[in-house]
């Protein structure tokens, strides 16, 4: 008789642990934290870029407004007959009087090339300069004026067309009293003085004209005033106190000195990359202040 034999059933238990649905936030965390990485990693790339960038344009300005105002001095330090012949155009010899080369042809014909040492360097700085004669200098759209800016006891002298007509004075500071002389070919001359209405020194400012309160194209203080009869060709202006800016408007102006344009440039293979051009004005030459105290005196010498 067979016997059956006893079948044994192996359980085993399954204990779910806590971490069997956690295998992935090892991954997440090493995600974020590469992603924080690069973050900040961009960060400060842009920003050292940034400064990189910032510090090469701060470089490339300075660079090509050296080159500008280098073409500026070499001519202003030119004798008149030199930049009366440059602004004439009439002789090829004007450039190399000022250590420059005559440019001939294209949109800068007649002017003068100023090309800087750069040695090994690719990029090279170079000033185109041109010169011409002025009359005026006032903003366009302003009546005809020339106006320049003068520190207490400066003088500047413009120039008239002559004729018995008048010019208008205009400043723009309060505390400024205006001193002016005109004067004629032959030596006769005519002076006075003027004020605005808020000036405050007058017990100093006796004999100067006061009501100077008009305005025009942007002056606060405006005042016509009559030259010397007789044919006027010159006013001495001479401000006192305060500095200021002063404008002298006449439809007549004739010609006051020279306009000087220079435009610095950094090319780098013969294509400007970057330019920036400078103008002054430079007046004729006239004697300085004490001029006036010397010829000008009631009394002897």
């Amino acid at each position: 008789m067979a016997i059956d034999k006893p079948i044994m059933i192996k359980y085993t238990l399954y204990m779910p642990s806590k971490f069997n649905n956690q295998k992935g936030q090892v991954l997440l965390f090493v995600v974020v934290a590469v992603t924080i990485a690069l973050s900040v990693g961009v960060a400060v790339s842009s920003r050292s870029l940034f400064m990189s960038s910032r510090t090469s344009r701060t470089d490339t300005s300075s660079r090509v407004i050296a080159a500008a105002e280098g073409g500026i001095e070499a001519a202003l330090v030119q004798d008149e007959n030199v930049l009366s012949t440059y602004a004439a155009k009439l002789s090829n010899t004007y450039c190399g009087s000022a250590g420059m080369t005559l440019i001939n042809g294209g949109t800068d014909d007649k002017k003068c090339l100023l090309t800087f040492p750069s040695g090994s360097d690719p990029i090279k700085s170079q000033a185109i300069v041109d010169v011409t004669e002025f009359s005026t200098n006032g903003v366009p759209g302003q009546q005809p004026n020339y106006w320049f800016e003068l520190n207490p006891g400066d003088v500047k002298e413009v120039r008239l067309s002559g004729g018995t007509g008048t010019v208008q004075l205009c400043w723009d500071n309060v505390n400024t009293a205006i001193y002016y002389i005109s004067y004629t070919s032959s030596g006769k001359t005519a002076r006075g003085g003027l004020i605005a209405g808020g000036f405050t020194n007058t017990a100093d400012t006796s004999g100067f004209t006061a009501g100077g309160t008009s305005s025009a194209n942007g002056y606060a203080y405006c005042k016509t005033v009559a030259m010397v009869t007789g044919g006027v060709v010159g006013l001495r202006i001479k401000p006192l106190y305060e500095p200021a800016k002063i404008a002298v408007f006449s439809p007549t102006l004739p010609l006051q000195g020279y306009q000087i344009i220079s435009r610095g440039e950094l090319t780098q293979e013969g294509q400007a990359k970057t330019t920036k051009t400078i103008t002054v004005y430079r007046s004729y030459s006239y004697l300085p202040s004490s001029f006036d105290y010397a010829i000008y005196s009631n009394g002897a010498l």
